[in-house]
Order: structure tokens, then C-alpha cells, then sequence
């Protein structure tokens, strides 16, 4: 039982780690365009 719970936090924290990642990427790329123009 154990087993499985670590398996779908290990995957929630994949997706979530993912999710960050193109958040960050996004608000970069907004502060990019803005200091562009």
C-alpha cells in the first residue's frame, strides 16, 4: 500500500516540478517581451 502511495506522489511532484518549470518559463519569456520593448 505504501508502495503505491509513493509512486503517485513521486508522479504528482514529476508533473507539478514540470508545471514550474513552464510557469518560470513563461513569466521569463512576459519579462523578456516587456524589457524588449
Amino acid at each position: 500500500m505504501a508502495f503505491f502511495i509513493l509512486i503517485k506522489y513521486t508522479l504528482i511532484i514529476k508533473v507539478l516540478d514540470k508545471w514550474i518549470v513552464k510557469v518560470n518559463f513563461n513569466i521569463r519569456g512576459m519579462c523578456g517581451v516587456r524589457n524588449a520593448l
